[in-house]
C-alpha cells in the first residue's frame, strides 16, 4: 500500500495523537509547563511588555501567533542578564523628572545654536 492512498480512521487518528503527546511530555528536553508571557511578567516582577522585549532572551516559543516560555528556563535567563546591560542612570534623580520619567539629556553643552535675528534692523525672520 502507498503512503498517498493510506486512510486512518478517526479512532487510530486519536489513538496516534495519544502516542504523541506521551511521547513528548516523557521527553527529557520537553518543558513541562509553557507559560505566556502575562504569566511569566508575573513570576518576573515585570510588566507583559518586558518580557515581549526580551521573548529572545527568555528563550520564546512560538505557538502558532503566540509566545510561549519555559518558566524554569527563563526565569534563570533573567537572573543571569549581565547588570551592565541595565540602565544605571535610569533610577538616578538626575535623570528622571518629577513624575519618574525619563528626561532627554541637554543637549546645549555639546552644540552650538545658530544665531537667529533680525536682518538690516527691520524686524523680519531671516529667510
Amino acid at each position: 500500500m502507498s503512503e498517498s492512498t493510506m486512510t486512518l480512521a478517526p479512532a487510530q487518528l486519536e489513538q496516534l495523537a495519544d502516542l504523541i503527546a506521551d511521547r513528548l511530555r516523557s521527553s527529557s528536553d520537553a518543558p513541562s509547563t509553557l507559560v505566556g508571557a502575562p504569566e511569566l511578567a508575573a513570576q518576573l516582577g515585570v510588566d507583559a511588555k518586558s518580557v515581549y522585549r526580551h521573548a529572545d532572551e527568555l528563550g520564546a516559543i512560538r505557538v502558532g501567533r503566540r509566545l510561549r516560555f519555559d518558566p524554569e528556563k527563563a526565569l534563570t535567563a533573567w537572573g543571569a542578564r549581565d547588570s551592565s546591560e541595565r540602565p544605571q542612570a535610569a533610577n538616578t534623580p538626575a535623570a528622571t523628572g518629577r513624575n519618574g520619567v525619563r528626561r532627554r539629556a541637554s543637549s546645549a553643552s555639546h552644540c552650538q545654536l545658530l544665531p537667529v535675528g533680525r536682518r538690516n534692523g527691520t524686524g523680519s525672520e531671516a529667510r
